[in-house]
């Protein structure tokens, strides 16, 4: 089996087992994933966070964006004509229904983030 054969099916697995969970428990796993991130080194060495809102079935990462330390650059994608922007965003309220009703940053609230400073 190819690698890429090995990601579809692996994908398509977490799927299949996401359909199976209730809302309340994605919430649930949502909450885990924020706070391990919450207690990971990771996070604030991160500077600034790349991150985005979910779609039905993804982890709910908002929470952290909500309760981050002042310090701390937080970053969302914008889909503009097939390609995505960084934006810097600074208060929740400027998460606007954009690409396929996907959450992103308002255009005229958040500013093009540089692309090559942010950390791989």
């Amino acid at each position: 089996m190819m690698e890429s054969e090995g990601k579809t099916l692996l994908r398509s697995r977490i799927r299949q087992r996401l359909r199976t969970l209730s809302h309340e428990a994605q919430e649930s796993k949502s909450k885990q994933i924020c706070s391990l991130i919450e207690q990971s080194e990771y996070l604030n060495a991160a500077n600034p966070v790349l991150t985005f809102a979910a779609l039905p079935g993804e982890p709910n990462l908002l929470p952290l964006f909500e309760k981050r330390e002042p310090s701390l650059i937080f970053c969302f994608p914008r889909v503009v004509d097939s390609q995505l922007e960084i934006r810097q965003v600074f208060e929740s309220t400027s998460l606007v229904p954009g690409y396929g009703g996907i959450l992103e940053p308002s255009p005229d609230a958040c500013p093009l983030f540089p692309v090559h400073e942010l950390k791989t």
